[in-house]
């Protein structure tokens, strides 16, 4: 077989969940498909207190080996000194070796696009409607990707980009527009999963992916379940929506954790709790993100209840859009707490002291902040949820398949080779034919080769 030239890099997500970041290049074209911030290294330098400086946010996590530095891809100007100058800077379209550059996304999640903010000027993001109509939403919230603002191009069928042509193919996961990307190139298809689950919609959308990539030259997988030594049953969507329509029948007030990128479960969940006689109250910034994605009838704390000025901000945002964002008072939930489920500020926890909370009280978590453990803001708002005696039902299922599904898909799909990643232990998901465990800064060839020895 004649090599073309093509090439895949990799410049995050490698033995970790999240990250995500990979490059697929010819001679003539690179594309690269997701931006996400990084898991910090230990020791994390940002932890809080400490955060990178306002502006400089890039070039602290490059300095300091948080971030891997794209070239041609990252703002110039955010380039620490230790870092090469890009050999594609400043990427004019008349130099001789010049290469057309296009940027992707598989979907809205920040550790697939968390690090947007920060891409050199004039460069677009490519994604589904869906992906982009939820960043706009996010972003009046004040919620999206830190930095400048991202330059968004729909995407509604297959992308020229030199020789290389990518489309974006829907798959189920837990949040709208997610899709996974398949990389015509002149070598072969390069087929990347984004994050995908079969358990979701009864993973018709997945199943379909996996019709197209059949026979792929090379997968791209996440690996993100077989992260755990212990499988776990996924609850389906009607267990979980059970288990949280339980507590709407409880007397007094409840408290939620949902994730708002989360529409269809949000939608479900609104739902319930309406045909139980209750509302949920969001913290305004989280309001304004359900409103602006089109949901119904959303409800926000008003100039009574104290709340962060992101928040207050967020609300004024969506005044002026003209969104249709309802708002309760705090001595109204105090009068009728068994009419309310309120959604708690992560970050102020605090601010719990206000609420009505009684003996029947919990609090339902479903994939919302904070997340878990992993969360530095975890630890402060559990404590809080002991000191008030707030009992934890969980309600949540995993957005990515299951260790089994995973398998069964690299054997459906059957590529030459398997690049496993996005996930603690990749090396637990063996393709039919050839693994490759990837390394930085090794460009490898679609059979899997480099110059480099690998490990497999």
């Amino acid at each position: 077989m004649v090599d073309h030239g093509t090439r895949i890099e990799f410049f995050g997500g490698l033995g970790v969940i999240g990250g995500s970041k990979v490059c697929v290049s010819t001679p003539r074209a690179r594309v690269v498909f997701d931006c996400g911030s990084d898991i910090a290294a230990a020791p994390d330098l940002f932890r809080p207190p400490v955060v990178p400086r306002a502006g400089r946010e890039l070039h602290d996590l490059v300095a300091t080996g948080q971030t891997r530095w794209i070239p041609g891809v990252f703002d110039p100007v955010q380039r620490p000194g230790s870092v090469p100058d890009d050999p594609d800077a400043p990427h004019r379209p008349d130099k001789p070796d010049h290469k057309e550059l296009a940027l992707f996304v598989s979907h809205a999640h920040v550790d697939h696009d968390g690090l947007l903010g920060h891409l050199r000027d004039g460069l677009a993001v490519h994604a589904s409607p869906e992906t982009v109509e939820l960043h706009r939403a996010l972003a009046l919230a004040g919620r999206g990707p830190t930095g400048r603002a991202v330059r968004w191009e729909s995407v509604t069928g297959p992308v020229t980009v030199g020789d290389l042509t990518v489309e974006l193919v829907p798959v189920d996961h837990d949040v709208p527009g997610a899709c996974a990307i398949l990389v015509h190139t002149p070598d072969g298809l390069v087929a990347y999963t984004g994050d995908i689950n079969f358990h979701r919609g009864g993973g018709l959308a997945s199943r379909q992916f996996v019709d197209r990539a059949r026979r792929a030259d090379v997968l791209l997988s996440e690996a993100t379940t077989l992260s755990s030594d212990h499988e776990t049953q996924i609850p389906t969507e009607a267990e979980i929506l059970g288990r949280f329509t339980e507590v709407c029948t409880r007397p007094g007030l409840q408290l939620v954790s949902l994730y708002e990128r989360d529409l269809d479960r949000v939608r479900r969940w609104l739902a319930a709790a309406r045909d139980h006689g209750r509302r949920v109250v969001w913290p305004g910034a989280i309001a304004t993100v359900l409103a602006a994605s089109g949901l119904d009838d959303i409800l926000t704390w008003d100039r009574t209840r104290p709340q962060s000025s992101t928040h207050h901000t967020a609300v004024a945002q969506a005044v002026r859009a003209g969104l249709d964002l309802r708002q309760v008072s705090l001595t109204e939930v105090k009068g009728s707490p068994d009419r309310f489920v309120v959604q708690p500020d992560p970050d102020d926890p605090a601010a719990m002291l206000d609420l009505p909370i009684g003996a029947t009280t919990v609090w339902v978590h479903s994939q919302g902040e904070p997340l878990g453990p992993f969360m530095p803001n975890w630890g402060p708002f559990t404590d809080w949820l002991e000191h008030l005696q707030i009992a934890t039902v969980q309600a949540g299922s995993s957005g990515h398949a299951s260790p089994a599904d995973l398998q069964e898909m690299v054997e459906r799909i059957d590529p030459q080779v398997l690049f496993p990643f996005h996930g603690f232990r990749p090396e637990r998901l063996v393709g039919p034919r050839t693994t490759v465990l990837a390394s930085y800064g090794v460009q490898y060839h679609l059979d899997g080769s480099s110059d480099k020895p690998l490990t497999r």
